[in-house]
């Protein structure tokens, strides 16, 4: 039967950082051992002193705790205190290397001991001798600021202290970006270029000697802060070189260009549109998109817009966007296009749905010659909405659907009023869904 838990020792004294065992053992009422009932084992003051469950102290701030033993509802206990153990020594070691590259860091890690060379887990403080060459953060990590040394990085803990000596030296340049990233220049101009260098860190550097050269000197010449100066028509290679590293960008050189003006249209249409100058032709400006024609000065320039529907799909319509008169370089004049003309005239476009196996026609009778719209047959293979090109709205306009075979009218013809209101602005859709039986 237990009688009693005896633990050695009774008191334990610890410095902070240390541990030390505690034995338990649980006697019977006749004196011998018990070995098959578990100890177990608390403290008062974790904070103070934390024990394992194998009965090991461990000093974790100065102060004083109970640990206790107890086993069968038999316990004893030990009476703990615990100090600050002074440190007889730090040694400091580097992680890696006491050769530093400007950008690159490297681990400082410090192991205190007391006089009986037991580690203890205190907080060093670190410094650095030289700053401006190797910077120390709070918890040991060892920068390189600038090229030097030998710089002594120190630890200290209540007065002891333990060194390590690192010296820093340049990383290597590892990328050099010029801007800009290229240049068309005219004969006579210059452009000012600029190197930035990124040592093997990714940090940029700015202590280091860019040397510019050009590959084709009669084309362009730099001076060596990188100034370019075009000298006759062709290209070459501006070339800026540090510590052996290269990179370089196109410099081209052009005679003077041709003043030029831009036309800016906003087209609204579904269709693309030609723009037509003093009755030229001189660009297009995509379906539903804002494009821009660039064209050479000129005294005065009538500009106008003209869409031509393929086959019959609609009138070829036309109309004025403007007159401009001595437009200066780089000027850009603006526009709109859209389904209502300048004299009020307006146009749609039909979207038709849904036609199903039997085939159909349509046909718009309002334009200059009024014909079959013979691209206007669709059938059960092709259900996606049917776009028929622009034409001219009035109040009386119909939309005229016949039955056909093999594109020949049938049927009786049924005609279908687009009214004005239905009219989508700007782009002029009006959507019709026609359902046909077989």
């Amino acid at each position: 039967m237990p009688d009693r838990v005896v633990v050695d020792p009774i008191t334990l004294a610890l410095g902070v950082g240390e541990a030390r065992f505690v034995t338990a053992r649980l006697i019977a009422v006749g004196g011998e051992v018990i070995t098959n009932i578990p100890l177990s084992f608390t403290t008062s003051a974790p904070t103070i002193a934390a024990v394992s469950t194998t009965g090991e102290v461990f000093g974790v701030a100065p102060g004083t705790a109970t640990v206790t033993a107890t086993a069968a509802n038999k316990s004893a206990t030990v009476a703990v205190t615990v100090t600050l153990s002074p440190p007889a020594s730090i040694t400091v070691t580097l992680a890696h290397t006491e050769l530093l590259k400007v950008s690159d860091t490297v681990r400082a890690t410090a192991v205190v001991r007391d006089a009986q060379g037991n580690v203890l887990l205190r907080q060093v403080t670190w410094t650095t001798s030289d700053p401006t060459v190797a910077l120390v953060t709070p918890d040991g990590l060892v920068l390189g600021i600038s090229p030097g040394g030998p710089v002594v990085i120190t630890a200290t803990v209540a007065g002891t202290t333990g060194t390590a000596v690192v010296a820093v030296i340049p990383a290597l340049i590892a990328n050099i970006i010029i801007t800009p990233d290229s240049a068309n220049l005219v004969i006579g101009s210059t452009v000012q270029f600029a190197a930035q260098i990124q040592d093997e860190f990714g940090i940029p550097v700015t202590d280091r000697t860019v040397t510019w050269s050009s590959f084709v000197p009669e084309v362009a010449t730099v001076s060596a802060t990188g100034l370019v100066t075009a000298v006759s028509i062709g290209s070459t290679l501006l070339i800026a070189t540090v510590e052996g590293i290269a990179r370089q960008v196109v410099v081209r050189v052009t005679a003077v260009p041709v003043a030029k003006f831009r036309i800016e249209v906003t087209n609204y249409l579904r269709y693309s549109i030609d723009i037509v100058v003093n009755g030229v032709p001189v660009g297009s400006i995509p379906a539903s998109s804002v494009g821009i024609v660039e064209r050479p000065l000129l005294p005065m320039g009538t500009i106008t817009w003209r869409l031509t529907p393929a086959g019959t799909q609609g009138e070829t319509i036309t109309d004025l966007l403007g007159t401009v008169v001595n437009p200066v370089q780089g000027s850009t004049f603006a526009y709109v296009v859209d389904n209502v003309l300048n004299n009020g005239t307006t146009y749609f476009l039909p979207v038709i749905r849904n036609i199903s196996t039997s085939k159909v026609l349509l046909d718009f009778p309002v334009r200059t010659n009024p014909a079959f719209c013979e691209d206007c047959i669709s059938s059960f293979e092709d259900p996606a909405p049917k776009i028929f090109g622009y034409w001219k709205l009035t109040p009386a306009t119909t939309m005229d659907l016949y039955r056909s075979t093999d594109g020949t009218r049938t049927g009786p013809k049924i005609s279908i009023a687009v009214p004005a209101a239905e009219v989508t602005p700007l782009t002029g859709e009006w959507q019709y869904t026609i359902l046909v039986g077989p």
